[in-house]
């Protein structure tokens, strides 16, 4: 299924690109930059989260445009237990979620750890 497979996809990039930009930052910018980066990223966040919850009293080219925005906040209410899109099953997207979420820890800790002994 080709929406399944376009979804996995921007599940894929969603994750590379908000634990990729993170774990760059903590390894390349100074305090006081990674500082105001982790804020920018927070406010990213709650702004797709409130624009989620109030696009649904708006229309639905808008209502689509923060379901995807919301990939980033991890929040795929696209799928639930016992259910499929596509390509993707629960299981699936839970497992993947957490195998990226371990690998981006052990990354984070390693870029965390470097930092310290090179800056």
């Amino acid at each position: 299924n080709g929406s399944g497979t376009q979804i996995a996809v921007l599940i894929i990039l969603a994750a590379v690109a908000f634990f990729g930009s993170i774990l760059l930052a903590v390894f390349f910018l100074a305090e006081d930059t990674l500082d105001t980066f982790v804020y920018i990223l927070v406010m990213i966040q709650q702004v797709i989260q409130i624009g989620s919850e109030a696009s649904r009293l708006m229309p639905e080219t808008i209502q689509q445009g923060f379901a995807l925005m919301s990939l980033v906040l991890f929040d795929y209410n696209f799928i639930r237990p016992g259910c499929a899109v596509g390509i993707l099953t629960f299981p699936s997207v839970y497992g993947g979620y957490l195998v990226v979420s371990f690998v981006f820890v052990v990354l984070f800790l390693l870029a965390s750890t470097l930092r310290s002994y090179i800056l």
